[in-house]
């Protein structure tokens, strides 16, 4: 399946690239995030990775290893635009800067503020750490 959207992109499909995007783009949103730890710059990051990916689609000779060329691919815009812009360290981010969590599957008001603060809790956590650390973390957390 995966092979034949590549190839349809490769052949100028719009409507493929369009869906590798949307089965994708989370995943290189999360790859991004894992190298420069600043929820506010994950957007730019994924606009330039996927102009990276769609000018190089064409050098993917196989398209069953689509998601490592994929993180290759954001791990190096995002080291970039991570050097250009300097990691501040320990800075915190707010619930607004990440994906909700799904607040319905909460029993009450209560638990879900307190999932909220600990989700804010962790990301903070994560976000402290060495890059070196965080990335295979984050990515760990990916494929499960």
């Amino acid at each position: 399946m995966i092979g034949r959207l590549v190839a349809l992109a490769q052949r100028g499909d719009r409507r493929a690239a369009d869906r590798l995007v949307r089965e994708h783009d989370a995943w290189v949103r999360s790859a991004i995030y894992a190298v420069v730890g600043r929820p506010d710059l994950v957007d730019d990051v994924a606009q330039q990775v996927w102009l990276r990916v769609w000018e190089r689609l064409g050098t993917l000779q196989s398209p069953e290893r689509l998601r490592p060329w994929l993180y290759a691919i954001a791990r190096h815009t995002a080291l970039d635009v991570g050097e250009a812009h300097g990691r501040r360290r320990g800075r915190t981010t707010s619930l607004e800067d990440v994906p909700a969590v799904d607040e319905r599957s909460e029993r009450s008001p209560a638990q879900a503020a307190s999932r909220r603060e600990q989700r804010e809790v962790l990301l903070a956590a994560v976000q402290a750490l060495p890059a070196n650390y965080r990335e295979p973390l984050v990515l760990r957390h990916l494929q499960d």
